[in-house]
């Protein structure tokens, strides 16, 4: 990216845990260890169901708030039923609430040279925004589009915003980041695209929902299934989201957007060197890069 660049993150939604007791509730919830948390540097984690089924994936982020508040950042289209799980178990922790902030906040996410200048200019006013380095070193920040300071924001943003996210959504592929729809609630176990690889599992923590099946493909086996970057050329999208080992699906696209001349995705795959070429089509026409 040679120059700042600023895109509109509206696939992606908040719920906000608050709280004196906010740490012990999400620490028995996720698979991240929430002790852990540094604050302003987003971490990876999931939710899951008793079975060890996801959910969904999550960045956390805690803020530099004296009593402590975690934002969940998940895909827009699965923060109602993340929001649903979380509210069977938050009754049991007086004094903390789940706050569904999907509509309240606005995201953004910043690219190119200045981005944690640019980001780090934003006025003090916690109630009001909050913003976090990613795994990836890049910058995002959030508005509550009820303030006054947001469109002062806006304001500024403007000359550098981008009319979409594609660009950054490429580079979330780029950087084997994913985000679940709702279309895949509970089809993953956490292994399955490679949370544990991504620093996302905590294995040392203790107990938590979904802790015992998730432990145990850990320390007995290991996932069949995994994630991984593929791309090809052109800009035909994949037949069914599936990709093709001869006439074999073996696996199944995740997510996936374009470049001015090709397709990238993440894939959650059974792939073995063996495999040989792969497809994005079960007709074979178009040929796969497997890269990482």
């Amino acid at each position: 990216m040679s120059e700042l660049t600023a895109y509109p993150l509206e696939h992606l939604a908040v719920l906000t845990i608050s709280g004196k007791d906010s740490v012990k509730f999400l620490q028995g919830q996720c698979t991240q260890d929430i002790n852990l948390l540094i604050p302003e540097r987003a971490s990876p984690g999931a939710f899951c169901t008793a079975k060890g089924r996801t959910i969904t994936n999550v960045w956390l982020i805690r803020t530099n708030d004296a009593e402590p508040v975690i934002h969940l950042c998940c895909h827009r289209s699965s923060a109602a039923r993340l929001g649903a799980h979380l509210s069977q178990y938050i009754a049991f922790f007086r004094g903390t609430v789940l706050t569904d902030n999907s509509e309240r906040f606005q995201g953004f996410g910043l690219m190119g040279p200045g981005s944690e200048d640019w980001v780090k200019t934003l006025p003090s006013m916690p109630a009001n925004h909050f913003r976090c380095q990613g795994p990836d070193e890049r910058w995002l920040f959030w508005l509550d589009s009820h303030s006054e300071l947001a469109q002062s924001v806006l304001d500024r943003l403007a000359p550098v915003l981008a009319s979409d996210a594609n660009a950054w959504q490429v580079a979330d592929i780029q950087n084997h980041i994913l985000w679940l729809t709702a279309e895949q609630i509970e089809k993953w176990i956490p292994q399955n695209f490679s949370l544990d690889r991504q620093g996302g599992i905590s294995f040392k923590k203790g107990c938590y929902t979904g802790q015992e099946v998730i432990a145990r493909l850990h320390f007995k086996g290991a996932s069949k299934k995994n994630l991984y970057r593929l791309q090809w050329d052109g800009q035909q999208a994949s037949s069914g989201g599936k990709i093709y080992h001869g006439k074999s699906a073996i696996g199944e696209i995740v997510q996936q957007a374009a470049t001015s001349s090709s397709q990238v995705a993440l894939a959650i795959l059974k792939v073995d060197p063996s495999h040989g070429t792969l497809y994005a089509d079960e007709s074979q026409q178009i040929v796969v890069e497997l890269l990482d």
